[in-house]
């Protein structure tokens, strides 16, 4: 399931389902994402130039979201 209208949040690429079992064997009750966690979600990708956001589910629940975000120097001396 990808997010509508990514684009609206600054997003270039989306990872869908990356779950190798076959539908079959997915859980039949489905957790629906909440707006509380929608924007937790939208509030971590918020300022983001360069890093990641990595949503960690468990059971078809969204356990945590961790924010990586990457700072590069232009120069050797760490003037940025």
């Amino acid at each position: 399931m990808a997010l509508k209208n990514a684009s609206d949040h600054g997003m270039e690429h989306i990872i869908v389902n990356t779950s190798r079992a076959p539908k079959s064997d997915l859980p039949e009750k489905r957790h629906k994402v909440t707006d509380a966690e929608l924007e937790q979600i939208i509030h971590s990708l918020d300022g983001l130039r360069y890093g990641a956001v990595q949503i960690i589910v468990q059971d078809g629940v969204i356990v945590q979201i961790d924010r990586t975000e990457k700072r590069r120097l232009r120069n050797g001396r760490g003037t940025v």
